[in-house]
């Protein structure tokens, strides 16, 4: 096993925050716990997420750095050193469920596996959890197939044998991992996931119960709303200062670090070129975070941190985009929920338990000037209907399955076009200079690269922005 010494973060973190973090009890313990946790990690070859960006144990370590980065100067001050080990600790396990293989997956989903180490936030076992998402799967909407798999093929039940499983298998695996795998944090660091041998993962072992359920919490805690651990903290443990640990604080520097993880390094160019990314999903999380050029504080206003970006379509502008809104949102409730815990108690200082930042600031926000760079429509423009399937119904009887019909339509729509400009150079509404440089009135062009495409173009009357968004749309 390659050992972990915590002396390998020395130069990494603040002085203060290294020298606070030498000073817990519980340091001992770490080096070794981490040592496990990050073989493990090594070992695991993420089967279920090989096209996902990033989420190795540097990453885990990455999140740590960065919440470091975060606490304000005042906060230094009243942090303890456990607050930084058990920081450390729930950033080394919040993503350890992307580390589960084939076999401890058919264990964790074995219908003889009853266990449900947290009953308060309503758990249900695993293989209940598996039996209802397979339930859901098989009503994926056709959307969402393609955006898992990249195709419309019906969801199967995957076997339940790990040689057996396909790409296709690991996909959907991955899709039900992926919205667990806060509370497989949480189980992970209790100690109750099976492993492949039949004995129990316990990577915090020399821990106590109490350690490994707050470390566990806090690692948990990524994934869901910071208010909704109250009750449990509040039945267990002090929620403001357990033992001088300060849980709520944690649990906020951990998520906001997590959010900040969207640098290029975990999405290497070079990966796609020797890995197809069958799913668009994946795909498109690759791309927004290659689309990412800079992220630093801002030189203007030092409670923001600024994010420089190059997305090269609509489609990776719009990800960046919701993904700036998500993340403010974060840090305007992160900000409320610490006014709410510690705010109001100046005396022993929990005021001062406070983000460095409170604002993200980024060179995309101002649309006008962006559309003048890029050769995209930086804006949501779609035709919205209550349900996609209408669309179906709507378009069935009409045109059929046949392809060809949608071409005929749409040469169709370019000889419109063409007609209703020459009534308008008729009428002198328009003068014959705008119609238009083409060889021709309709150009058709095929493109014999795989997926084939083709294109239709006329100079006809067109459409500007303005008609798309307001009136075709």
């Amino acid at each position: 096993m390659a050992a972990f010494h915590i002396t390998s973060l020395q130069d990494q973190i603040p002085p203060p925050l290294w020298s606070k973090l030498q000073q817990s009890p519980l340091s001992p313990k770490v080096g070794t716990a981490i040592a496990e946790i990050a073989e493990i990690y090594r070992l695991s070859g993420v089967p279920f997420f090989r096209e996902y960006t990033d989420h190795s144990f540097q990453h885990s370590i990455e999140v740590f750095k960065t919440a470091c980065e975060l606490f304000a100067e005042d906060a230094i001050e009243v942090l303890s050193p456990d607050d930084l080990i058990f920081l450390l600790l729930a950033s080394a396990l919040h993503d350890s469920g992307l580390h589960v293989t084939e076999d401890v997956f058919l264990a964790l989903t074995e219908q003889t596996n009853s266990v449900v180490a947290t009953p308060v936030f309503d758990d249900k076992p695993w293989p209940e959890l598996w039996n209802s998402f397979i339930a859901e799967a098989k009503r994926f909407s056709a959307k969402k197939i393609i955006s898992l798999f990249g195709d419309s093929q019906p969801v199967q039940e995957p076997p339940r044998s790990a040689i057996d499983l396909s790409q296709r298998d690991r996909l959907l695996i991955g899709e039900f991992i992926r919205r667990h795998h806060p509370r497989y944090a949480h189980e992970f660091s209790l100690g109750t996931i099976p492993s492949a041998s039949g004995r129990r993962l316990r990577p915090l072992r020399h821990f106590d119960d109490a350690a490994r359920d707050v470390v566990g919490l806090i690692a948990r805690s990524h994934g869901m709303s910071l208010r909704s651990t109250f009750n449990y903290l509040q039945s267990r443990y002090d929620i403001r200062d357990f033992n001088r640990l300060h849980i709520i604080y944690v649990m906020v520097a951990l998520r906001i670090a997590d959010y900040l993880q969207i640098q290029p390094a975990r999405a290497p160019v070079l990966f796609d070129q020797i890995h197809k990314i069958r799913s668009p999903y994946s795909s498109g999380e690759w791309r927004v975070h290659q689309s990412i050029e800079n992220i630093t504080t801002s030189s203007l206003d030092p409670e923001a941190i600024f994010i420089a970006a190059n997305p090269q379509s609509t489609h990776d502008f719009l990800k960046i985009e919701r993904w700036f809104a998500d993340f403010q949102r974060e840090l305007d409730l992160s900000w409320a929920i610490l006014g709410e815990v510690y705010g109001r108690f100046s005396q022993e200082r929990f005021d001062k338990l406070r983000l460095k930042t409170r604002r993200i600031r980024s060179n995309i926000e101002d649309k006008v000037e962006l559309q003048q760079r890029v050769k995209y429509v930086p804006d949501l423009i779609k035709f919205s209907v209550a349900e996609p399937e209408l669309l179906k119904l709507l378009m069935g009887p009409l045109y059929g399955d046949n392809p060809l019909y949608g071409l005929r339509e749409l040469t169709q729509n370019a000889v419109d076009s063409v007609r209703e400009l020459e009534q308008l150079l008729k009428t002198g509404l328009l003068l014959d200079s705008d119609r238009g440089n083409a060889v021709a009135d309709i150009e058709i062009s095929l493109f014999e690269v795989a997926p084939w495409t083709f294109s239709i173009c006329d100079r006809g009357t067109g459409m500007t922005l303005d008609i798309i968004k307001n009136y075709f749309l």
